[in-house]
């Protein structure tokens, strides 16, 4: 996958990156990020386009983290069912081999 160039302008500010994916991908988490940016205005009341920058990081880094606590929460759930299934089927062996 080769590098694209990316123009990003959100909160007054443009720049130029370039960067790995492909370019409608890279289109769909620029306009999610430019909703989240917005969303962030709406809700805090700030006009400071630096602070909204910075509370949007925050709550970006927040989503990221609690998706990935579930993820491991779901990853050690499906774990303890793998185990108590195979329990259960080494005890129904068991039983069948003393019947």
């Amino acid at each position: 996958m080769g590098m694209n160039n990316l123009r990003i302008e959100v909160l007054g500010t443009s720049i130029s990156i370039a960067a790995e994916g492909e370019p409608f991908y890279l289109h769909e988490l620029l306009e999610y990020y430019k909703r989240v940016i917005e969303n962030t205005r709406k809700a805090s009341g700030f006009s400071d386009p630096l602070k909204i920058a910075v509370l949007t990081g925050f709550l970006l880094c927040d989503e990221t983290k609690r998706i990935s606590r579930m993820k491991m929460l779901e990853e050690s759930e499906s774990d303890e069912a793998e185990q108590r299934t195979r329990d259960i089927l080494s005890l129904l062996d068991s039983f069948i081999e003393n019947t």
